[in-house]
């Protein structure tokens, strides 16, 4: 009925980062400052020695409430009435995901039309949760079906790769109409506690080993990759290498996409190419110290039968 893609995504709670940095008083500066003790620090102006702010700290997605950061990109997928193949774009996303503790809930808003007219919004609860399991999907789902007429309205998060600032979104959204045409706005998306600019690393590299989840000629995109950040340098190296998944047994190579960016305080963007494909990869920076990394992804070329876009995530190695 509805052309959306099959990802083995569960949902989790999720919350926004609360910002807890300060500083303290030590002693007065009539005590030299070899004899003050459980206190450490430059003397200061003004009678007293400061000492330094104690690191930030930050929230897991699963520990409450709050608005979180995202990068994403969306597939317009479109079908005429008595049409054999849709026509498809890909496009950046900017989408707004928040969690409600209390009452167990996740609100999105986000431009996923092409027009981009009006927002479109929606919240997911412990009913579409259960719409889902009794539909035998998975995540949430709130589809309603009206006159011959099926709106699609659905959120997948993914737990396959457990990480505790970071995750994974799916979020569809579309119409199904009574003579058979069909409109959709698959939308992924890294979503987390991005990393505070002031806890950024400004010295040193990481490398991060990350997961994909996308769409690639209207067929499930997976994969893996590999980015490499140099924080002294504010710069980055990106290598994808996403793969087609038509079935169990039947997965396309698409080949490796490589690229270098630049580091702008607690994000980044490269441009990347490969195999005969170019696109551009941008994302960024959860978690303490750039401890996880997430971000979205699109890319076109011959053979593809569409343009190929989606999400990762991933852990500091």
């Amino acid at each position: 009925m509805q052309n959306v893609h099959p990802f083995n995504f569960l949902p989790i709670e999720r919350l926004t980062m609360a910002n807890r940095h300060f500083w303290t008083q030590c002693a007065p500066a009539a005590l030299a400052i070899f004899a003050l003790s459980g206190c450490s620090g430059v003397a200061a102006t003004g009678g007293g020695v400061a000492s330094a702010p104690p690191p930030p700290t930050y929230p897991t997605l699963a520990s409450g409430t709050g608005t979180l950061s995202t990068t994403g990109v969306v597939e317009n997928f479109d079908r005429s009435a008595g049409a054999a193949v849709p026509t498809l774009r890909i496009s950046p996303a900017n989408i707004e995901i928040s969690y409600n503790a209390s009452t167990q809930t996740y609100s999105l808003s986000g431009v996923l039309s092409p027009q981009g007219a009006r927002p479109d919004t929606a919240s997911y609860g412990p009913a579409e949760l259960q719409a889902a399991a009794q539909r035998q999907g998975f995540g949430y789902d709130a589809t309603t079906v009206v006159n011959g007429v099926t709106n699609v309205s659905r959120l997948q998060l993914d737990v396959a790769i457990p990480l505790t600032y970071s995750n994974i979104g799916l979020w569809t959204f579309g119409v199904t109409r009574a003579d058979g045409s069909q409109s959709f706005a698959n939308a992924y998306f890294s979503y987390g506690v991005q990393t505070l600019a002031n806890d950024m690393p400004r010295t040193g590299t990481a490398s991060y080993n990350v997961n994909i989840s996308g769409t690639g000629g209207a067929a499930p995109l997976g994969g893996s990759g590999v980015i490499t950040a140099n924080f002294g340098a504010a710069n980055l190296s990106v290598a994808l290498s996403p793969t087609i998944v038509f079935g169990p047994t039947r997965i396309s190579q698409l080949g490796t996409l490589t690229g270098t960016g630049l580091i702008s305080s607690n994000s980044f963007a490269a441009d990347i190419a490969g195999a005969g494909y170019t696109g551009t990869a941008r994302g960024l920076f959860y978690g303490p110290q750039a401890s996880e990394i997430g971000g979205a992804f699109s890319f076109a070329g011959p053979g593809l039968g569409g343009p190929v876009g989606g999400a990762f995530i991933g852990k500091r190695n």
